[in-house]
């Protein structure tokens, strides 16, 4: 049967007695591969660390281009379009953006309700 970190022995090798099993040594090889168990969670916290600091430098370099500008009551926005319902389907020509509208009420931060220029109330999408 064969396990993680140990190796297949030919049956050629069983009767020719080769290097590798004349060296071998259960014992020994029980211990490292108890120690290389040992050390599987420190590696695997080693790369999950590496991993978080190159997500937080991805954010890092994404966030210093992104100029924050904060919406007020009575500014002009456009609202991504998305497909909703049964039949609808987004192909290569479909505009992406619906709009514009003017902001009617801040709901809570970052959320707010619209209308359309005309003064109509835009109800959800």
């Amino acid at each position: 049967m064969l396990m993680y970190g140990s190796e297949a022995v030919l049956p050629l090798e069983v009767i020719i007695h080769t290097h590798r099993v004349a060296a071998f040594q259960a014992t020994l090889n029980n211990q490292a591969l108890q120690e290389a168990l040992d050390l599987l969670l420190l590696v695997r916290g080693d790369a999950y660390l590496c991993k978080e600091v190159a997500k937080d430098r991805m954010a890092r370099f994404y966030n210093c281009k992104v100029k924050e500008r904060p919406l007020a009551i009575g500014d002009l926005v456009v609202r991504k379009k998305e497909p909703i319902g049964k039949g609808a389907i987004k192909v290569k020509l479909t505009p992406n953006w619906e709009g514009p509208y003017l902001i009617r009420e801040e709901v809570r931060p970052g959320t707010f309700r619209l209308q359309t220029l005309q003064g109509t109330n835009v109800l959800k999408p």
